[in-house]
């Protein structure tokens, strides 16, 4: 199942939908998150994407893999040492 993440400037107007979806995910689903919405990262929203990314794996116990991640983010984003998260 891929998730589209809500461009992360607006994420609290989209929030409640994302969360209800995950929330419905089933152990051993595995589950991609799209960027292809979002333009920049702020690092408040690090914070909530990789909080995001760590409920869904608690949920499914499988990698979140991140898709549509932007050259600039993914330098960004790698800097940061994350496991169980695939950035493709």
């Amino acid at each position: 199942m891929t998730l589209e993440l809500p461009n992360m400037i607006y994420m609290n107007t989209n929030l409640d939908k994302l969360l209800k979806k995950i929330s419905q995910l089933e152990s051993g689903e595995q589950v991609s998150l799209s960027f292809k919405n979002i333009e920049f990262i702020l690092p408040e929203s690090t914070i909530l994407l990789l909080s995001i990314s760590k409920q869904i794996y608690d949920r499914t116990h499988t990698v979140v893999t991140w898709l549509d991640v932007k050259n600039d983010m993914r330098m960004y984003l790698e800097r940061i040492q994350i496991n169980k998260i695939a950035c493709k």
